[in-house]
């Protein structure tokens, strides 16, 4: 683990959190997408995204989704996950509690079970 990078996750981690916080607090109209509910139902979501947004439902973006299934989309790429430092997995999960509590209190938002704080490494 490279010092440098642990800092730099710990910052960004509470960098996130606070903007994250001001939307969540001082927009009047917002739609929370998470990535994890795209995967699980894209259809689902999309109809979501377009009612929030009035935008028309389009077939070719559902044909989109059918060609581009979200299994083609994963996060890690194949790629090896990092391994964050305990300073830098205490902030990112402590920004996700703060977040997820947010969301539940201001939207009535519950996070995505992937989301227990505990494993950032997803």
């Amino acid at each position: 683990m490279f010092p440098e990078f642990c800092q730099f996750a710990a910052v960004e981690s509470s960098n996130w959190k606070a903007q994250a916080l001001d939307y969540i607090t001082l927009c009047k109209d917002l739609l929370v997408v998470f990535y994890e509910e795209v995967r699980r139902d894209p259809d689902g979501e999309l109809d979501r995204i377009l009612e929030f947004l009035k935008a028309p439902d389009h077939q070719e973006r559902r044909e989109c989704l059918r060609r581009h299934p979200a299994t083609l989309h994963r996060r890690d790429g194949g790629r090896r996950r990092p391994e964050y430092c305990a300073e830098a997995r205490a902030a990112i999960g402590e920004a996700v509690r703060e977040v997820g509590e947010a969301l539940d209190e201001y939207l009535s938002v519950r996070l995505p079970p992937e989301y227990n704080g505990d494993d950032v490494d997803h």
